[in-house]
């Protein structure tokens, strides 16, 4: 038996395609609305005697392969190897079949990189300073620091470049595809520069980018730059498309059928400190239509625990279009300071009752809003309207409207 029908014989359909959606038992079958188009009567039908599946909508179907590649939008060859990789087969070159696709070569130039940019922090003088300042003042263990595979990146100019052209062989172009380097006047360089490294991990646990941050010191080489920078976007990363720390944490969002959602990757690593694992950072002050649709593959529910201020108020209004279209439940976490990481770091305790006192987000809305104007004058009730009414409109259950 080749390594394809390997796979096929150890994964069971029903059990992993439930991974992704609801089937409910009818008769020899499952069934469920279909994911890959709009309709209101399940027509999505899986056999667990033949070990397909089929959609009587949209036509569509397969195996365990095939609907991989049609919910995560893969070709055969990198299918073939998260379900290798599942089951635990190490897959071999086969004849007809790409080693890599280009998208697999990014992940693969993005794991080299990660490690070569932890090895830098935890084991190197340059990342000594980092590695202070997360142990220190972010108060990280070096087991946090693994489990989020954090690392640092050298200021000189293609430390990175050298390591993966020289030792590790990889072509120019294909660093440049990653957008893990930059050229300029013939010469390569290293994009990031100095920079506290958070690698964004997508569900299967490839590295698809990296996110940036520059050290808090004045005297650095980044002064002046943002504080945050991110991979530009590649054929294995869009922005507004991933979370930080979702890989660590999608285990116990399906387990607790929530989601906690905050701004930044400091947030997720101070929650998951105190026990709170179900959490992931939007890197952003929105969710976008795609981050909504890959959260609804793992919970019915998102909590948000954005930061405290004005920035926050609008992010969660200008997400709940999103979260409606997909019929999400939502609730907000107000945190006991600017944002998670802060209200954490002054009382953990505070911070796990606020979160065990979510209240409904429209409940928040209304509340804020009448909060920041004056509803017994004629200006404020109109600003109060003004606002609350679009908000109110995009609602699509009857009984919450």
């Amino acid at each position: 038996m080749d390594q394809v029908g390997q796979i096929r014989e150890k994964i069971d359909i029903v059990s992993y395609i439930s991974e992704f959606i609801t089937l409910k038992k009818a008769g020899r079958n499952f069934k469920a609305n279909c994911p890959f188009h709009n309709e209101k009567s399940p027509s999505f039908v899986v056999s667990p005697e033949r070990q397909i599946w089929h959609c009587f909508g949209c036509a569509k179907g397969g195996d365990c392969f095939s609907f991989l590649m049609e919910y995560d939008h893969l070709e055969f060859p990198e299918a073939l190897r998260i379900l290798g990789k599942k089951v635990g087969i190490e897959i071999r070159e086969m004849p007809g079949v790409p080693s890599y696709s280009q998208k697999e070569k990014i992940y693969k130039i993005n794991k080299e990189s990660a490690k070569f940019y932890n090895y830098i922090l935890t084991k190197h003088v340059i990342g000594k300073k980092a590695l202070n300042y997360l142990i220190e003042k972010r108060k990280m263990s070096p087991a946090l620091i693994e489990t989020y595979q954090i690392g640092f990146s050298p200021t000189v100019g293609n430390a990175l470049a050298n390591y993966l052209i020289n030792k590790k062989k990889h072509s120019i172009k294909d660093l440049l595809d990653a957008g893990i380097i930059f050229e300029r006047n013939g010469r390569v360089f290293d994009f990031f520069k100095g920079r506290i490294m958070f690698p964004l991990e997508d569900q299967h646990a490839n590295i698809a980018a990296f996110s940036g941050r520059v050290l808090e010191d004045s005297n650095s080489s980044n002064s002046g730059s943002p504080k945050y920078i991110n991979t530009r976007d590649t054929i294995a990363y869009h922005k507004g498309s991933q979370f930080f720390g979702l890989n660590a944490a999608k285990e116990e969002i399906k387990s607790r059928e929530q989601a906690i959602l905050v701004e930044g990757e400091f947030d997720v690593i101070s929650s998951f400190k105190e026990g709170i694992k179900n959490v992931v950072a939007v890197k952003g002050t929105a969710l976008t239509e795609n981050q909504v649709a890959l959260l609804a593959r793992f919970t019915p529910k998102v909590t948000l625990c954005l930061d405290k201020d004005n920035a926050g108020f609008e992010a969660v209004k200008r997400s709940l279009a999103s979260l409606e279209k997909k019929e999400l439940l939502t609730t907000v976490i107000i945190p006991n300071g600017k944002d998670p990481d802060e209200a954490i770091k002054n009382d953990p305790y505070a911070f796990k009752k606020a979160v065990k006192s979510e209240i409904g987000v429209y409940d928040y809305l209304l509340s804020q809003t009448f909060a920041k104007n004056n509803k017994n004058d004629v200006f404020g009730k109109r600003k109060i309207t003004d606002e609350l009414l679009p908000m109110f409109a995009q609602i699509t259950n009857e009984v919450i409207k």
